[in-house]
Parts: C-alpha cells; sequence; structure tokens
C-alpha cells in the first residue's frame, strides 16, 4: 500500500481524521497536538477503528513518552504485523515537554520517516504542545502528518463542535437550539466531553433527529451553570439579599463540576462559578459597546449569544456605564487571584456577590 504524504502544518482536525483516513493510505506518523482530552480520544478512536478494528489486540502499543525509549519504538514498528491483522500502531503518550520523547528523538524520527518506514506501521505521538522553533521539532513535523486537537477557542468553534457531534449522533439542532444548549451548560466555561454527552442524550430523545429548543430546555443537564445563571438574574437585578441567599444555598450543596461530580467545597465552587460570573460581564461589555455604536437591541441580542431573558439582560447593558463594567472585571480579576491564597473563599465569595449586587442596584 503507497504512503500518503505528510499533510502541511495546519493538519487535520480531529474530528475529520477517520474520514481522511477512509480517504486513502495512512500517513507513517500523526502528531496528536493540543491537549483536549475528548479531542485526542476521537482521534485515536479514529486511528484503532479504521487501521486495527474493532479488536486491535497486540497490533496496538501504546508507550510513555517520558520513559520510552528510541529503539523499543522504532522496533515495534519494523514488526510485521501478526496474523489476521494488517497494520500496527504504535502509540507515545506525553510525548511533548522539555524532556519529553519528540524532543529526545525528534531527528532520528523524522531520519526514519524520511526514508523508507514500514506501509504497515503508523506512529501517533501524542503532546500538548512542542515548541515549533526547535530545529528538532520543525523536522518532525514536516515528516508527520499533524492533528489539531486543540480545544475551541471561542463560542462559534464551540457551535460547530456540537453541529458536529449532533451529526454524528444523527441529529441536527433547529435554529437557536444549539446556542440554548451552550447557555444551559455555561457559555464557554463547558468540557467537550460534557458537551457531546448532552448531544448525544439530545440526539437519542430527538423525534424526527431534529434537537429543538424545547427539547434543550426540557432534557440538557441544569448543573452548576443553571444554578449560576439564577445567581446572575439576581445580580442583575440588584437584589442582594437574594443573591446572597442563592450564594448560601450553592455553597450548601455544591455544584456539579466537569465529569458529573459535585463540588461542595467552596474553593472548588468558586473555581466553577467565577469563570460564569466573567463570561456573563464579557457578554455584559460587550452589548453595552453595541448599543453605543447605534445597533439594535435584536443586532445585539443575535451578536452576544444571549438566548434567555434579552429584555432583562438588555435593559442591563442599557444601564451599565464602562466605567462601573471595568470596576467589576477588577473586582472578579482580584477575586479570582485571592480564591489562591485565601483562608476564607467563602468569605471572598459572599463579599464579591453582595458588590456585584449593589453595583446593580445603584444603577
Amino acid at each position: 500500500m503507497a504512503r500518503r504524504r505528510a499533510r502541511s502544518s495546519t493538519g487535520t482536525a480531529a474530528l475529520e481524521l477517520a474520514d481522511a483516513l477512509r480517504g486513502g493510505a495512512p500517513a507513517p506518523c500523526y502528531v496528536l497536538l493540543g491537549g483536549e482530552s475528548f479531542l485526542e480520544g476521537a482521534a485515536l478512536a479514529a486511528l484503532q477503528e479504521v487501521l486495527l478494528g474493532e479488536n486491535p489486540g497486540p497490533s496496538l502499543q501504546v508507550f510513555d513518552g517520558r520513559k520510552a525509549g528510541l529503539a523499543e519504538v522504532l522496533d515495534e514498528l519494523r514488526t510485521v504485523p501478526f496474523l489476521g491483522t494488517a497494520h500496527r500502531l504504535a502509540v507515545v503518550r506525553e510525548a511533548g515537554g522539555a524532556g519529553g520523547f519528540a524532543l529526545r528523538h525528534g531527528e532520528a524520527l523524522a531520519a526514519f520517516l524520511k526514508g523508507s518506514p514500514p506501509a504497515t506501521s503508523t506512529l501517533v505521538l501524542v503532546a500538548d504542545k512542542l515548541d515549533r522553533r526547535r530545529k528538532v521539532t520543525k523536522a518532525l513535523l514536516a515528516a508527520a502528518t499533524l492533528v489539531d486537537c486543540s480545544p475551541p477557542g471561542d463560542e462559534a468553534g464551540l457551535l460547530r463542535f456540537v453541529r458536529r457531534r449532533a451529526e454524528a449522533h444523527g441529529a441536527a439542532f433547529a435554529r437557536g437550539a444549539d446556542l440554548a444548549l451552550l447557555e444551559r451548560l455555561g457559555g464557554e466555561d463547558v468540557s467537550l466531553s460534557a458537551l457531546d454527552a448532552e448531544v448525544h442524550k439530545l440526539a437519542s430523545a430527538a423525534e424526527g433527529g431534529r434537537i429543538g429548543v424545547e427539547d434543550v430546555l426540557a432534557l440538557a443537564s441544569q448543573g452548576s451553570s443553571e444554578q449560576a445563571f439564577g445567581l446572575i438574574d439576581l445580580l442583575g437585578r440588584g437584589d442582594v439579599e437574594g443573591s446572597l441567599k442563592t450564594l448560601q444555598r450553592i455553597l450548601r450543596d455544591g455544584l456539579v463540576a466537569q465529569g458529573g461530580n459535585r463540588v461542595r467545597d467552596p474553593s472548588g465552587v468558586a473555581m466553577i462559578l467565577l469563570p460564569t460570573l466573567r463570561w456573563d460581564l464579557t457578554r455584559l461589555l460587550r452589548a453595552r459597546a453595541l448599543l453605543s455604536r447605534g445597533r439594535s437591541p435584536r443586532e445585539v441580542a443575535k451578536e452576544c449569544r444571549v438566548f434567555r431573558d434579552r429584555e432583562a439582560f438588555l435593559a442591563r447593558a442599557r444601564r451599565a456605564d464602562f466605567a462601573e463594567l471595568r470596576r467589576r472585571h477588577t473586582l472578579l480579576r482580584r477575586a479570582d487571584v485571592g480564591l489562591r491564597s485565601s483562608a476564607d473563599p467563602a468569605g471572598t465569595l459572599v463579599r464579591v456577590v453582595a458588590d456585584l449586587a449593589l453595583a446593580e442596584r445603584r444603577r
């Protein structure tokens, strides 16, 4: 089987790797770069499914890049596939870092890959990041195919992800339903694994393969994001007493973290709650800027991705001024820094929530 040449430095998106593998011969080496665990898992699953099938057995060998030697990995790649299998896969995890496998053996690997590597074996290097300025890294990446496993950088990327996952699960989002799901789960502060689990659940229950807004509101998990949104609603109304009561309930009951575990430790609660508050403030800043430039309320709501309680959100944006919003941003940033060394994280949260609610009341 002819080898596919290494792709350009832009690489292949992790969720597109399976299609690329089915479209032709595999490359001699793939570098999974970016560190997002769901995307890494999806890329590895695609390589295993397409190249090895459901039961890879000894044809799949996994190495720890912090400990593995070059000779043992190359020996694995040179080994003829076992009877009944057509390919071998050698996966080196933790291949990045200052003392990682890629940096220690990059030049030798590049020479091996540029020679005549066996067409029946594929090397996979998994790394959060690699220093592309290094000569050894450039040589390795030039001989390999890069697979992008970086997390989405913004809301648009998350929307593309949930739509792609809905398609993979045999469904599609109706207009606005994908946005509703992101808001339900806490905006941009949610893991791809959690998003995929919710999309799978919604797709399984969707009639005719269509996931509507009503399905999201009825079936999607509420978890920590919904509790945080309840607090945001009270803060937006300047309800100091209600905000503090809600915070006390959150501190008592805890919040659901990524993976479904409930966190009750005040420090852990703060690390979940503060990003959602910052996300809301960022939307508010953007909305205020758009309104000041004469954009219509409908345009502002669309660009700021406001799905729920639009009128209340727009009223907050109209009342706000930039100096006050910047002050709140500074308050949240200081709280974030202070919580890392605070002996009283619950007290810090109480002061932050009271200050934010009082700021809305003064407006």
